[in-house]
C-alpha cells in the first residue's frame, strides 16, 4: 500500500513494483484505487461470455500474488475468496464457504460481521480496528470496501500507519540536515541506473536541474575515468546486498569537479534488492556556491 503523495514522489519505484504485484493506493488512510501491471488487467478485464460463470482462477491467482491480507465475501458475509496471508493465518475457517465473521473472535464477531453487512447495504467503505482470531491480543487495521456482490476486506497491524509517518519524518528531517549541510546529499538508484525521487539536494550540489537529473543514470553525473568502477560497485551491491565506497570526481556545471566519496548501500523489500540508496559526500577542493 501507498499514499497517493508517495506515489507521485516516487513514481518509478512503485511503478516497478507493481510490474511485480498489485499496488493498493490509499486515499485518507483506505485502498481507493490499485495501480497493476498490463497482465493483470489483461486478465481482470478479459471479455467474458454472460452466462459463463465468474473466472475464480483469475482472482484467486491475483489475491495469491499480493502479500496483503485480502478477504472476499459476498452480500451474505460468506467467504468466497482469500489471499494466501490470510490462509496461513487463518486456516479453514478463510476457506470459501466460511462465515466472514468467525476471523474475528467470537466476543468481537458481531462488531465484524455489522461492519461488513452496512458495507455491502450502503457502499460506503468502513475503517476499524480490532483484534482477529488468529492473534486476539493484536489489534489489525481492517478497511472493509464494497466489492461486485459483496465486500473485500483489507487488514495491516494496527499502529503501522504512525510508525510510517514517523519513520518518514525522521527521514526527512535527515535529508534536510544533509541538505543544509550544502555537502552531503542522500538520493536513491533504481535497478535500472537511474535516480528516482525528487532531487532538490542534488540538484543544488551540482547546478543540474531536477528535470535533467531524472532523465540521465546516475554514474554520467561522475567524471568519465570514474564511471565503470561506480557502475561495477552499484552492480555488486545489486547483487550481493553488501555495502560499498567509490571515490570520484562529480561533475558540477559551469564549474571545477568536485572529489567526492560515494557510500552505497542496498535498498532491499521481501528479502529482494530492488535499488541502491547512495551517500554522496562532498571532500577535497569543494566551494560552497551561493545561491
Amino acid at each position: 500500500m501507498v499514499t497517493a503523495s508517495d506515489l507521485v514522489r516516487q513514481f518509478g519505484t512503485w511503478r516497478e513494483r507493481a510490474a511485480r504485484t498489485p499496488v493498493y493506493i490509499l486515499h485518507r488512510g483506505r485502498p481507493r484505487l490499485v495501480l497493476a501491471s498490463m497482465a493483470v488487467m489483461d486478465a481482470l478485464c478479459a471479455p467474458h461470455a454472460d452466462s459463463a460463470p465468474p473466472d475464480s482462477g483469475r482472482l484467486a491467482a491475483l489475491l495469491d500474488g499480493s502479500p496483503e491480507m485480502i478477504v472476499i465475501a459476498d452480500r451474505s458475509l460468506t467467504i468466497t475468496a482469500s489471499s494466501r496471508s490470510v490462509r496461513a493465518r487463518f486456516g479453514d475457517a478463510a476457506r470459501p464457504g466460511a462465515a466472514f465473521e468467525t476471523l474475528a473472535p467470537p466476543h468481537l464477531s458481531p462488531l465484524l460481521a455489522a461492519a461488513a453487512a452496512r458495507v455491502a447495504q450502503s457502499s460506503q467503505a468502513e475503517l476499524i480496528d480490532l483484534p482477529l482470531a488468529y492473534d486476539p491480543t493484536r489489534p489489525v487495521t481492517l478497511s472493509i470496501e464494497p466489492f461486485p456482490d459483496g465486500i473485500a476486506m483489507f487488514g495491516r497491524p494496527a499502529g503501522d500507519t504512525e510508525a510510517l509517518a514517523t519513520a518518514r519524518a525522521e527521514r526527512a528531517a535527515l535529508d534536510n540536515a544533509m541538505a543544509a549541510s550544502g555537502d552531503i546529499v542522500v538520493t536513491r538508484v533504481n535497478a535500472r541506473g537511474y535516480l528516482d525521487g525528487p532531487q532538490d539536494a542534488l540538484a543544488r550540489l551540482t547546478g543540474v536541474s531536477e528535470q535533467a537529473l531524472s532523465a540521465v543514470r546516475f554514474v554520467t553525473l561522475f567524471a568519465v575515468q570514474a564511471r565503470v568502477a561506480l557502475g561495477e560497485a552499484i552492480e555488486a551491491v545489486m547483487d550481493d546486498a553488501t555495502p560499498r565506497r567509490v571515490t570520484a570526481d562529480l561533475l558540477v556545471n559551469r564549474g571545477d569537479p568536485v572529489a567526492a566519496t560515494v557510500a552505497l548501500a542496498p535498498l532491499s523489500r521481501n528479502a529482494a534488492t530492488t535499488g541502491v540508496l547512495a551517500l554522496i559526500l562532498a571532500t577535497a577542493g569543494h566551494r560552497r556556491r551561493s545561491d
